[in-house]
């Protein structure tokens, strides 16, 4: 598993586990070095490794085993119980640059998720190696599924709108993320400059905002 940093910060009341999850407000934060692991690695404890293996095997072509990973960065928030990544997640391989976005609703025990991929451009890529795909992924938390119709796309990335904190990811970041040789430089210098202008814990936290 690459080497990683997480901040997390979460608070909730309740005197059940549904309602406690309902009110759950909080932030959460991670960035990844170069490393490899396995399918289930992958996963964080999220997906299965099955799961995340048939995501790959999508996302990139010809990957008969677990991707190395150059670098990952990603941001999410949960306000009143729902979950979702305003920034998104953002991964790169060797082959592709992945672009994550994720909605939850930890009361329901449901998620959505979507995965766009799209290769690295430069020498030794021939244009029959060129790709991009989109993944989408849904059903409860604990055992969501690949959805085959790509027609009803979770997101498509038009105008940026507007979140408790930060902008979701609009049409011109996303091509910018898509095809930057260091997306994950991009989305982290995106989250700083907003997140680390607020006033929340994640602005006061040194692993997302050096110097706080």
């Amino acid at each position: 598993m690459p080497p990683m940093t997480l901040f997390l910060d979460l608070a909730g009341v309740g005197d059940n586990e549904a309602a406690l999850a309902g009110s759950m407000v909080g932030q959460m934060y991670f960035a990844a070095g170069r490393g490899s692991g396995d399918y289930a690695s992958l996963g964080a404890g999220l997906f299965t490794g099955d799961l995340v293996q048939s995501v790959f095997r999508k996302l990139l072509p010809k990957a008969n085993e677990a991707p190395h990973v150059s670098c990952a960065v990603g941001y999410g928030e949960v306000v009143d119980g729902k979950f979702q990544t305003p920034a998104a997640l953002v991964l790169r391989t060797r082959e592709a640059n992945i672009l994550v976005r994720v909605q939850a609703d930890l009361a329901e025990e449901t998620l959505s998720a979507q995965f766009d991929s799209r290769s690295i451009s430069g020498t030794g890529i021939s244009v029959g190696n060129v790709f991009s795909d989109t993944v989408r992924l849904e059903g409860s938390l604990l055992a969501p599924k690949i959805v085959p119709d790509k027609k009803r796309l979770l997101w498509r990335y038009g105008a940026a709108v507007a979140t408790g904190g930060m902008t979701l990811v609009g049409e011109s970041l996303y091509k910018r993320l898509m095809a930057d040789t260091d997306p994950c430089g991009s989305l982290r210098t995106e989250i700083r400059s907003q997140v680390c202008e607020s006033d929340t814990p994640a602005a006061r936290s040194p692993l997302v905002c050096p110097g706080a």
